[in-house]
């Protein structure tokens, strides 16, 4: 093959990218051994969301359950121009022997989503070159590139509010009612970036005669998909980013702590007791940017 080294390389070595910005680059193409005729050389950008999951339902109980797909698709270069000529605009082209260097630019539209990779979806941007040769089966080279959307936190004022969940729950043996078990979790705000300590208080009350075996502190991130075909469903991925458990607390005891927490999409509390009682939960929802808040430290004390 005449046709070697074909090479999609951007100016950025990063190859990350933000929502509005131009991505410049080269195309490198090198042809040995012998002269080359093309039909033409195109660079094509292409930006998509894909959603799809199986699932198992019936319409009624007596009938089995059959397999129903859903799906939905999102493009998001289709109002920009996002496919270019390098050669061949104005017809065939031969090329000689030698290296060949195609310069491009391509701007980013500003409402993208970031790169994302999920069990029942994904994100994805790439850059594809395509050699039509006549006759011969077309060259292709594909290289992926990554958008991230900025979230600046200190455009939503309530993130930067402290943030308290409760949870009561009276438990009850045989005629004998106690009192109440009160789980108070706390976060002083509720923006973060990667990488940053998210400082939780838990308090717990524990004026019942049940004993709570330990408290579970769960970073725990929820993805939603959405499919329009064939109607509006939803799915939900849930996975633990970490999970600390403190000591329990005795029957009528009480225990207040601090924990350092990391990257969460939400925090959960929860108190494991010692019965056959559900476990109580306590949640709070956090966001996650790109831009830190910019937080008073006078205000991130819990009473």
């Amino acid at each position: 093959m005449s046709v070697e080294n074909v090479q999609i390389v951007f100016d950025d070595p990063t190859a990350v990218f933000t929502p509005g910005q131009t991505i410049t680059g080269r195309v490198l193409i090198g042809i040995s051994k012998s002269s080359v005729k093309v039909k033409y050389i195109k660079l094509k950008f292409r930006g998509e969301a894909n959603v799809r999951w199986y699932e198992m339902r019936s319409k009624t109980r007596t009938l089995p359950a059959s397999s129903h797909y859903f799906t939905s698709k999102e493009e998001y270069f289709k109002n920009v121009k996002n496919n270019f000529f390098l050669v061949g605009a104005k017809g065939e082209s031969q090329l000689e022997v030698g290296d060949y260097v195609y310069p491009f630019n391509f701007s980013l539209p500003h409402e993208i989503p970031s790169t994302f990779k999920g069990q029942h979806g994904e994100v994805f941007y790439i850059a594809k070159v395509k050699i039509n040769i006549p006759w011969r089966i077309s060259i292709e080279k594909k290289t992926i590139f990554e958008v991230i959307s900025p979230v600046h936190l200190n455009e939503e004022p309530s993130l930067a509010e402290p943030k308290t969940a409760l949870k009561e729950k009276f438990y009850c043996c045989f005629l004998c009612k106690s009192g109440p078990m009160t789980l108070i979790a706390y976060i002083p705000y509720s923006g973060f970036i990667p990488g940053q300590s998210i400082p939780v208080t838990v308090e717990l009350d524990n004026n019942s005669n049940v004993y709570v075996n330990s408290i579970e502190i769960k970073l725990e991130r929820t993805l939603e998909y959405t499919a329009r075909y064939p109607t509006g469903n939803k799915n939900y991925e849930h996975s633990n980013i970490v999970n600390v458990f403190i000591d329990g607390v005795e029957k009528y005891n009480s225990k207040t702590c601090v924990e350092q927490l990391q990257i969460p999409n939400e925090i959960t509390v929860v108190a494991h007791v010692n019965i056959q009682h559900l476990k109580e939960v306590a949640s709070i929802k956090i966001k996650l940017g790109t831009t830190p808040l910019t937080i008073d430290s006078n205000d991130s004390e819990f009473d």
